[in-house]
Formats: C-alpha cells, sequence, structure tokens
C-alpha cells in the first residue's frame, strides 16, 4: 500500500501518516518547507522512515509540478 498525506510533517497528519507506516504502508508527505530537515522533532514532527517533498498544496499550479511521489 502507497500512502500521500498531505500536510503529514507535523501535528494530527505526521500521526496519521505514521499510522499507515506502522501497518505496512509506504508514506510520503507533503509539507510546506524547504526539506525535511528543517522540521523539529520537538515540535511534533517525526518524518523517520516517510518521504518528504515540499509541495504548498494550496497553490494548484504547485500541486500540478509535483513529482509523483511513487
Amino acid at each position: 500500500m502507497r500512502v500521500l498525506v498531505v500536510g503529514g510533517s507535523s501535528g494530527i497528519g505526521n500521526g496519521v501518516a505514521h499510522a499507515f507506516r506502522q501497518r505496512g504502508a509506504e508514506v510520503h508527505v507533503w509539507g510546506t518547507r524547504a526539506n525535511a530537515a528543517d522540521y523539529d522533532p520537538a515540535d511534533g514532527s517525526d518524518l523517520a522512515g516517510l518521504g518528504y517533498s515540499c509541495v504548498d498544496a494550496g497553490d494548484p499550479d504547485a500541486i500540478e509540478a509535483a513529482p509523483a511521489p511513487f
């Protein structure tokens, strides 16, 4: 199973992403920061084991230009 979680870089979305990963899914998240390293685990961001791309989901052109994560 492959799952894309938009907004999965922190908070509830990050929890959802890890729940899918723990159940065997290959998970990729979209977030708004340039790099996954820009997220701080102390702030509720755990990107370990997840793919990451910077995509502004509020911008239709950015979504169209985003590379397919899988």
